[in-house]
């Protein structure tokens, strides 16, 4: 079973690869019921954005002291 498992994983990892995704990570583990899961990570960047997008950078909130002066004004 576990050369079956690491076979597979390697080739869902290799058709990542040939789709351009740069480090994809493939896991498995055995969840409560005794189901093998695995999973695909894709990481933040691929090889097609080389910079970040805006849309991927994590929103920029204000302090509590901002806040804080916009309500005084």
């Amino acid at each position: 079973m576990n050369l079956l498992i690491n076979a597979l994983k390697a080739q869902i990892a290799d058709l990542a690869r040939a789709k351009g995704v740069a480090r994809p990570r493939v896991l498995d583990k055995v969840n409560a019921r005794g189901e093998v899961v695995i999973a695909l990570i894709l990481p933040r960047e691929t090889s097609e954005t080389s910079e970040t997008s805006e849309a991927a950078r994590p929103e920029v909130r204000p302090s509590r002291e901002e806040i804080k002066r916009a309500r005084e004004r």
